[in-house]
């Protein structure tokens, strides 16, 4: 083959492929205008991507947004560096590792505000036996603390109950007849004071066979939950580590709005919100002898810190409701001028915590 036909070839392919990068390269889409206010501050978020590729004539899978997505609500730290009210209930600026916390000095952390006992820094709040101290956010009985200590006497709030210990403890979920909390009926009704807990919100667009569009948007808030870790020590014996995932709550905020592009659509009261009961756990924490940690030699068969086995206890417990918002209903999705955005704000009086902001009508479209 000559020097020019090489050239020939190589050029073709050089142009093939650049014509197929451009070709696989998604096509630039701007954002419209984000609402004005506190929504246009929120971070964006997008639909799911579809889990199959869109068929294309183009020499590369077409990727689409599906018509479902997430929307988790902002932390204490991020609601309040956007400027929004936290309460008229205690505050305090969001905990800070690197800051040097004298005692008496405030700070908050999870939703919950502390008050620092002695000189610390670096050491976060939460643990019962550090620096910090929980402080109460209100007045009367307050909603149970896994990491509180309560004594005997004490009174808590939960599942719309309300408890008194019988003894000293802290970590022990209200509700066990055998446990250290003696039950003393339904828990009076007060104000919600204080930002609401942390939540998460899912939306669906579902199209029916009608030909109506409607958006299904829930909100769901789960109470903390025990996890044990099983893993292999230094000593090749096993070893646990316990913890609590999640930091929501059984109480519904008072008010929960669905925004678009800024405007409130719907609003829900916390009359509305449906209770999640705990239910009974699938199995218990396994015994440590179950595990064989060497083989028929005595040779350790794991490495130190190997995990062997992570036991969760979810319950359920928690609060949560479920809007349908029909499409061309006269509060949204005009056809000729349809809402962008999408957002939730959950409230307790002036103090809220939004989600993110959802470009919902991206929802069925290409993404690449």
């Amino acid at each position: 083959m000559n020097h020019s036909l090489k050239a020939f070839w190589l050029c073709g392919g050089l142009l093939l492929a650049s014509a197929a990068a451009q070709a696989c390269s998604p096509p630039p889409i701007s954002p419209p205008p984000r609402p004005v206010g506190l929504d246009g501050k929120l971070p964006v978020t997008y639909p799911e991507i579809s889990a199959t590729p869109t068929p294309s004539p183009i020499p590369c899978p077409v990727k689409s947004y599906g018509y479902t997505a997430s929307m988790p609500s902002l932390s204490d730290a991020e609601s309040d560096k956007l400027g929004i009210p936290g309460g008229s209930g205690l505050s305090a600026p969001a905990w800070d590792s690197a800051k040097i916390y004298n005692g008496g000095e405030l700070a908050s952390y999870n939703g919950q505000v502390y008050k620092a006992k002695w000189w610390t820094q670096n050491e976060a709040p939460g643990n019962a036996y550090g620096a910090w101290e929980l402080q109460a956010s209100g007045s009367g009985p307050q909603p149970w603390d896994k990491d509180r200590i309560y004594n005997a006497g004490d009174q808590a709030v939960f599942q719309a109950g309300l408890y008194r210990a019988k003894w000293w403890t802290q970590g022990n979920t209200p509700g066990d007849q055998w446990g250290p909390w003696e039950s003393l009926g339904p828990a009076p009704v007060a104000p919600a004071t204080g930002r609401p807990a942390p939540y998460s919100v899912f939306v669906q667009q579902e199209t029916r066979p009608s030909g109506e569009v409607v958006l299904h948007v829930s909100h769901s808030s789960y109470l903390p939950h025990r996890q044990i870790r099983y893993y292999a020590s230094n000593d090749c014996t096993v070893a646990t580590s316990e913890s609590y995932i999640g930091n929501g709550s059984g109480t519904p905020p008072e008010r929960w709005e669905i925004r678009m592009d800024g405007k409130v659509v719907t609003t829900v009261s916390a009359s509305q919100f449906l209770q999640f009961l705990p239910r009974p756990v699938a199995t218990l924490p396994p015994d440590s002898s179950r595990f064989v940690m060497r083989d028929s030699n005595g040779v350790c068969q794991y490495a130190p810190g190997t995990t062997l086995f992570t036991w969760d206890g979810f319950n359920g417990a928690g609060t949560g409701v479920t809007v349908m918002i029909p499409k061309g209903n006269g509060t949204y999705w005009n056809p000729q001028s349809p809402d962008q955005y999408l957002s939730t704000w959950a409230c307790n009086g002036d103090a809220c915590r939004p989600s993110t902001l959802l470009w919902h009508t991206r929802m069925g479209t290409m993404a690449w």
